[in-house]
Parts: C-alpha cells; sequence; structure tokens
C-alpha cells in the first residue's frame, strides 16, 4: 500500500547516493481545499501555523532534479472525490536511494504535520551530530594509535 501511494506522487528511479525525481503529481488541484505545492523541508519554524513553517525551497513539480538520501519533501495534493475534497499531505523522505512516506495527513491538521515533522528532523540531525562525533574519535585514535590498529580493533568488534 505504501509503495503504491508513493509511487502515485513522486515518479523517478534510483541513482547512486539518491533519487532522480522525474515529477512530483500534485493530484486534482480543483478537489484541493488549499493550495497544492511541492517544497524541500530543511527545518521547521515552531512559530508559524501555517505551511510557511517548513522552512526549504518549492521545487517546479515538473523539472527533473537529484534528491539526496536523507532529503525530506512536504508534497500537499488534491485528493478526495467530488463530494468530499481534501488537501492531503505527505511527508517523504529518500532513503536507501527510494521514496518513503514518513507523515501522511489532511493538511488541514497543520499543526500535527508541522510537530511531527520536527521531531523527525531533530531525530535526523542527531543521526548527523552522533556520526559526526564518530568520526571525530576514530580520527583522533587513529592519530593516537595508528590505523592499522585502529582498523584492527574495528574488525575484531564487527567479527
Amino acid at each position: 500500500m505504501e509503495d503504491e501511494t508513493v509511487a502515485k506522487i513522486v515518479k523517478g528511479y534510483k541513482i547512486e547516493g539518491g533519487f532522480r525525481v522525474q515529477s512530483i503529481n500534485l493530484g486534482d488541484r480543483r478537489k484541493a481545499t488549499s493550495s497544492v505545492f511541492a517544497k524541500i523541508v530543511e527545518d521547521i519554524d515552531m512559530s508559524k501555523a501555517n505551511g510557511y513553517a517548513f522552512i526549504g525551497n518549492f521545487l517546479n513539480t515538473h523539472k527533473e532534479m537529484d534528491l539526496p538520501n536523507g532529503t525530506l519533501l512536504l508534497v500537499v495534493r488534491g485528493e478526495g472525490s467530488w463530494n468530499h475534497p481534501r488537501s492531503q499531505a505527505y511527508l517523504i523522505q529518500i532513503k536507501n536511494s527510494k521514496p518513503v512516506v514518513l507523515i501522511s495527513e489532511n493538511w488541514k491538521n497543520k499543526l500535527t504535520i508541522r510537530d511531527k515533522a520536527k521531531e523527525i528532523i531533530d531525530e535526523l540531525k542527531g543521526v548527523d551530530v552522533k556520526l559526526a562525533e564518530a568520526k571525530r574519535l576514530i580520527i583522533k585514535a587513529i592519530e593516537l594509535v595508528g590505523k592499522e590498529k585502529v582498523l584492527e580493533i574495528i574488525e575484531k568488534e564487527v567479527t
């Protein structure tokens, strides 16, 4: 089900280290209850309660672009029936060179989406900080005991 959902929104294919987006489907604009758009999300401004809380650049949905792994996209598209139209929001992350839906929520719940997105971004930033610290420690260990000794210790731990 989730693969079908993301496949109807983001068209493209895997590339080394990311995903090449060929187009983003914003659904039927006539069924949307608000503006439809797609943007790369870099951070969240918790002082805002609308789409401007999502800091990042808007995307041309018909232009091919390469997105690296870890990229977050917010796509708000028109969905539903003529009697029950809605704007549906999707927070999509490029993971292992494919798009994955992290959040699917009615756009009228902007605050819920904003709060969930903030948690995800903070978690991702925490991982980046931990990786940077691990790299720093490995470099320091190499300086202290030498590359061969560090590789030997890692090999012993991994096996």
